[in-house]
């Protein structure tokens, strides 16, 4: 599998879109503390996105667009694509249960 720059720049600026979006307006005092921010892993995320963001930028500008990668560097951006890619769909899909949780409930006590 060979992968040219910018489909490589391409991949990763949509997997950081992504993600940014999924953190903007985040309401994080909504979520159990124990799961934010007791323990301080909101936080920690946060810091190691954007770690990631700034090592990628730097891969974006070492790579031109004819270089021939190593069949291992391609596979370790595959997997740090689709790492991320899984968080992104876990966290937005455990959000939409929370949220529809939170409607449920809602109803159900405004019905009482």
């Amino acid at each position: 599998m060979k992968i040219t720059k910018s489909q490589l720049r391409q991949i990763v600026e949509e997997e950081l879109k992504e993600v940014r979006a999924s953190m903007m307006g985040t309401d994080w005092a909504s979520f159990p503390p124990r799961d934010f921010e007791s323990h301080g892993e909101g936080s920690m995320a946060v810091n190691q996105l954007h770690r990631t963001e700034e090592l990628a930028r730097k891969l974006q500008d070492m790579i031109s667009k004819d270089d021939n990668l190593e069949e291992w560097v391609e596979s370790k951006i595959t997997k740090a694509q689709d790492y991320l890619s899984s968080v992104l769909n876990y966290m937005s899909g455990e959000r939409g249960q929370v949220a529809e949780l939170r409607n449920q409930l809602s109803t159900n006590s405004e019905q009482k």
